[in-house]
């Protein structure tokens, strides 16, 4: 799961990028589930999160690798964008207690 506190000056541009990055992930092998959610933050701000399942460490492992060439490919930077958008990033890998 990804969390972003993102300003509303930004919400569309944001929205827009992660709405490009679900649709490629959601393409790549052993994706399972991919989902965006938001929430208001306060002071006209949104928190919108990612959680994005995988069928297993190596089909996340590889989904890292293609989306970083895709990033590299098309010349975005995400770290670059979010700075100066001013989007507060806060990332987490969860794993399921029930395995």
């Amino acid at each position: 799961m990804d969390g972003f506190i993102v300003p509303a000056s930004a919400r569309t541009q944001f929205l827009e990028r992660l709405l490009t990055i679900k649709a490629f992930l959601s393409g790549q092998p052993g994706c399972l589930y991919n989902r965006l959610a938001e929430s208001d933050a306060g002071d006209g701000a949104t928190r919108i999160i990612t959680i994005v399942e995988w069928q297993d460490q190596a089909a996340f492992e590889s989904a890292k690798s293609e989306a970083a060439a895709f990033y590299a490919q098309s010349g975005f930077s995400p770290a670059i964008f979010m700075e100066q958008m001013g989007i507060k990033p806060d990332f987490a890998i969860f794993r399921d207690l029930a395995e």
